[in-house]
């Protein structure tokens, strides 16, 4: 039964390290140097949630940065190329939450698919051995 749970454990750590590195890999498609130039000149305000929205998809955090880029691209003082470089960035950065959904779910299909197969093979074993125990009971009867 450990041997189960241990098995288990190391199969979801692998798709945890394996989505890491998947998501590690797609934060580099995001480009936010678009938006970056187009508020270098931008009200102090309009700075400061422009520099929040490249961090935060620098740290992988695309929820946070979609929300964020949602409400800047509602201000009416942008600029025609902010406006632009803003919608580009809430496209790159939807892509981004759609293929990291759709690795997130693939990994765990797959692990849960070996640790279905490491529960049968643990359950199969369990049987061999209560056959066999049951078997030697049978012939310790006989005696």
């Amino acid at each position: 039964m450990n041997k189960l749970i241990a098995t288990s454990l190391m199969i979801m750590g692998i798709g945890v390290l394996g989505l890491t590195a998947c998501s590690k890999k797609s934060q580099d498609a995001v480009d936010t140097t678009k938006v970056e130039r187009s508020f270098q000149t931008a009200p102090e305000a309009e700075q400061g949630q422009a520099e929040k929205i490249v961090a935060a998809v620098k740290s992988r955090d695309y929820a946070g940065a979609l929300a964020s880029l949602q409400t800047l691209a509602g201000q009416a003082a942008l600029t025609p190329d902010q406006k632009s470089s803003v919608q580009d960035l809430i496209a790159q950065v939807q892509e981004q939450l759609t293929a990291v959904a759709g690795q997130a779910a693939q990994q765990a299909n797959q692990a849960a698919q070996e640790a279905a197969q490491a529960v049968k093979g643990a359950a199969d074993k369990a049987a061999e051995g209560a056959s066999k125990a049951l078997g030697d009971f049978q012939k310790s009867l006989k005696k």
